[in-house]
């Protein structure tokens, strides 16, 4: 053989040779993609959670003047200090709590006056009395919600305490002012309306019926309300393979009669437990369960927090969680209780009295996870003992910090690298430990950090800040919350 041809055969063989290699490699390669992430179809559909304080946000791009259809709400939260954010968010979470208390109230009077009474875990009805538990104002996070066909993105506040999706519509009788030009259902291919004698409609005990068509009244805590007419409509979600899928069929509110502070939104995304709300229609389809990450509170005015609905999490994480029940109550369905049997310091257990963490049978009293209130709200019964445990404990100079809405607080101004009592809260079958970070907060720039729990009456409140940088998953086809850390903006 010549010396040409015997390097044409090398070529030739030498090619096959690094394709075979270049299959091998790439093999490999997907295997162990596959081995890291699992199935991309069982990691269900991402939706960002956008931070009212966000720079992107519809609050603070009106702030800066850049929806002029919008009215004016003060200064940027992007020009807002560390201190003034907390301050603002403390002022929320206050109000917030007021109004969810008040709104149990109303319940537990509405029940007591005209319904028999149950034992609180069991026997729930599906939806509230037409009342929704959120305070509107104080939503935390905002999402985008696509509706219609052709598909038409808007602005929503994420409530995991109600059940209702809903936008304002045309014809619009009274509307508060939006980031996004109103839903027209005459622009829609997929838009029907909604009758009488529907399950959907069954499923609002405040509903009337109009031209044998379903009309809605919902209202919240600070007196915001939306009036309407339910209607179908297909919604739209990106899945992990960022594909678009389409779900017909899915029952939602056109809100013709709005008023209030709905935090410049175009309306609300419910993903509460009755059978109205996003997660229960979209169940069948997608797997009965959501999961959220959320960022910390200094990183969320430049980063989103990831919200995946349905599928499931990769192997490694759902084997690192722990898992604690979800429980109801019967006067507050839509919400996330959990049981918490007792608290501990350091280790040392607190032994607080079971009836500060129990639903009595008026339906006072659990703990609700909440993603729409930053602070922890405990009991009067809890909250007592813990400080007094806490304060004897630490050794940093106090300082008051009241004007922020904060209690317990402690001047650090000089000290490098301060460690603080660890606090761990036990729930049944489960523990969550809180991260220093999760639980003791500087609120400025002058080395003012406060104790992130306040005291409260009726009932707790797991808010925001104890759940950063943890993986949340509410799986509901289970009754269950599970959690485990995870770097919530990787």
């Amino acid at each position: 053989m010549n010396g040409l041809a015997l390097a044409r055969a090398c070529t030739a063989a030498c090619g096959k040779l690094l394709l075979v290699l270049l299959q091998v490699v790439l093999l490999s390669s997907d295997n162990a993609r596959a081995t890291v992430t699992g199935d991309l179809n069982s990691l269900g559909y991402e939706v960002q959670l956008m931070h009212i304080d966000h720079q992107d946000s519809p609050r603070a791009r009106t702030a800066a003047g850049l929806n002029s259809d919008l009215r004016t709400s003060g200064s940027s939260s992007t020009s807002l200090s560390l201190r003034e954010r907390y301050a603002r968010a403390a002022e929320r979470s206050r109000a917030r709590a007021r109004s969810l208390q008040l709104l149990l109230a109303e319940a537990q009077r509405s029940r007591s006056k005209y319904g028999p009474q149950e034992d609180e875990t069991v026997g729930a009805p599906s939806s509230s009395a037409g009342i929704s538990p959120v305070f509107s104002q104080m939503g935390e996070y905002i999402m985008y919600v696509t509706l219609g066909t052709p598909p038409r993105r808007f602005t929503a506040i994420l409530d995991t305490g109600s059940d209702l999706v809903w936008v304002q519509c045309k014809p619009c009788n009274d509307c508060f002012p939006q980031p996004d030009p109103l839903f027209d259902p005459s622009k829609s291919a997929s838009f029907s309306k909604v009758d009488c004698n529907s399950s959907f409609c069954h499923s609002l005990l405040l509903s009337t019926c109009s031209d044998d068509l379903c009309k809605y009244s919902y209202g919240y805590g600070d007196g915001s309300y939306t009036d309407g007419s339910l209607g179908l409509e297909t919604i739209t979600l990106t899945n992990a393979r960022r594909a678009k899928d389409s779900f017909p069929n899915f029952a939602f509110g056109c809100g013709t009669n709005d008023g209030g502070d709905f935090s410049s939104s175009d309306g609300l995304v419910g993903l509460g437990r009755g059978p109205l709300s996003m997660m229960t229609q979209l169940a069948p389809k997608l797997g009965n369960k959501f999961s959220y990450c959320l960022v910390t509170f200094e990183d969320a005015v430049s980063k989103t927090s990831p919200l995946i609905i349905g599928g499931s999490q990769p192997a490694e994480l759902t084997a690192a969680m722990s898992y604690t029940a979800l429980i109801r109550n019967k006067f507050a369905p839509s919400f996330y209780y959990l049981q918490v049997e007792d608290l501990s310091i350091d280790g040392r257990m607190l032994n607080i009295t079971r009836a500060a963490f129990d639903i009595d049978r008026y339906g006072s009293g659990g703990t609700i996870v909440d993603s729409g209130t930053t602070l922890y709200f405990l009991t009067a019964e809890a909250y007592d003992p813990l400080r007094a445990t806490l304060v004897p404990l630490i050794q940093y100079p106090l300082v008051d910090a009241s004007e922020l809405g904060f209690g317990l607080c402690y001047n650090l101004s000089t000290v490098k690298k301060p460690v603080f009592p660890s606090i761990t809260i036990h729930f049944t079958g489960a523990t969550l430990a809180l991260p220093q970070a999760n639980s003791f907060v500087p609120v400025d720039d002058l080395g003012t950090t406060c104790l992130v729990i306040l005291p409260t009456v009726g009932f707790s409140i797991l808010g925001n800040l104890l759940q950063q940088n943890y993986l949340f998953l509410y799986d509901r086809e289970n009754s269950r919350l599970g959690f485990t850390p995870k770097q919530c903006d990787k």
